[in-house]
């Protein structure tokens, strides 16, 4: 196998022609043949691209520091300045890292993290917000 495609098809085929249809030890039977047995229970998600995208982002809990920022993956991203002291959850897509990850306070959407300017983060009074040009 000298590609990845080439990889992905082997392994597909084996997993659909040997590994689902072999039976499993502690239940005594296939893959195959439990999926069939409970496909009557299943129900379809109708949900778009981007909702559903959504489902499979990873969640990281910060608390925001003083000057309003927060650092994920080595990256200083600042958020509300109400936020200060709080517990937040951040929602993002680690595999797509022009995306900005989401901000959740108690359940509720906030916003957007954006990567902090540092200049104008340094300058901030306590009470203040800046507005970016």
């Amino acid at each position: 196998m000298h590609t990845l495609e080439a990889l992905n098809a082997k392994l597909s085929h084996w997993i659909q022609t040997t590994y689902h249809t072999r039976p499993h030890s502690s239940t005594g039977k296939s893959p195959q043949v439990r999926f069939q047995d409970n496909a009557e229970h299943l129900r379809q998600l109708e949900l778009d691209p981007a909702t559903l995208e959504k489902l499979f982002h990873t969640r990281v809990t910060r608390t925001v520091r003083k000057n309003g920022t927060i650092r994920l993956y080595n990256q200083l991203y600042e958020v509300s300045l109400t936020l200060r002291g709080h517990r937040i959850e951040l929602r993002h897509t680690p595999f797509d890292p022009s995306t900005f990850p989401e901000v959740y306070h108690q359940g509720h959407h906030i916003g957007a993290a954006h990567p902090v300017d540092l200049h104008l983060n340094s300058q901030l009074r306590d009470h203040q917000n800046y507005k970016r040009r």
